[in-house]
């Protein structure tokens, strides 16, 4: 479906109750829109494109209840290719699961 297919191997369905999806607070932008455009909604911003928002910050494909990405099958690649192992606002340590504090991730979208 992807002309690159990538994708990165992280079992986020096991860690969703740690991490809360905080993934899909961050900032996903794009020169170019990606995934199925007749699916994923975006913003054009100074910068380019991003996805829009949910008033809560999280992605307005992620679902509020359950955190998990609704549109999963043709999210865009920038969300395909992210590794949130090692980013210091999802995780304080990703080898133990303990999660990064919260206002890791809220500081990060001020």
């Amino acid at each position: 479906m992807y002309a690159d297919e990538v994708s990165v191997d992280i079992p986020c369905a096991e860690l969703l109750h740690l991490c809360e999806g905080r993934c899909c607070k961050l900032d996903v932008c794009a020169e170019a829109r990606t995934g199925d455009s007749k699916v994923v909604q975006w913003v054009e911003g100074a910068g380019g494109w991003r996805l829009r928002r949910a008033d809560d910050g999280y992605c307005v494909h992620s679902d509020p209840d359950a955190r998990t990405c609704t549109i999963y099958d043709v999210r865009p690649d920038d969300c395909r290719a992210f590794d949130c192992r090692k980013d210091s606002r999802i995780w304080a340590d990703f080898d133990e699961l303990v999660p990064a504090p919260w206002f890791a991730i809220d500081a990060a979208q001020d």
